[in-house]
């Protein structure tokens, strides 16, 4: 996948490869919110901030392992995963800051800060309740 990304720069057939890995994955991740937001873990509406979700999550991990070079282990992934999906929970509190990308009214916010505390239930976590 490097080879993709670095070569989909100068190379239509890459860029083309790119493009429909990305797509399939967005879909998927939309999907998977949608279904999340169904079954009540998330609010409504995080499906349409699919991408700049996706980007607040791979971003960061592939910052650390390729940047780095950083082991990224489960509780690492899910740390990622926790803080880019916490304004998105049903009971997350509304401040007065504007939100961040991809938080429910999509706009940036200077200085948002992630909790470092896991927000979701852990079930090899017992301990990470919420």
């Amino acid at each position: 996948m490097a080879t993709v990304v670095e070569r989909a720069e100068r190379d239509e057939n890459a860029r083309r490869i790119r493009e429909d890995v990305v797509s399939r994955v967005d879909q998927h991740f939309t999907d998977a919110l949608s279904a999340a937001a169904r079954r009540g873990e998330l609010r409504p509406g995080a499906q349409v901030h699919a991408r700049q979700l996706m980007a607040r999550i791979v971003g960061p991990l592939f910052f650390r392992r390729s940047m780095l070079g950083e082991r990224l282990d489960k509780d690492t992934v899910a740390g990622e995963v926790d803080s880019a999906l916490a304004p998105w929970l049903p009971n997350a509190r509304q401040s007065g800051r504007r939100p961040s990308p991809g938080s429910p009214s999509g706009t940036p916010t200077p200085g948002y800060r992630r909790s470092p505390a896991p927000v979701r239930p852990r079930p090899d976590r017992p301990d990470t309740a919420e």
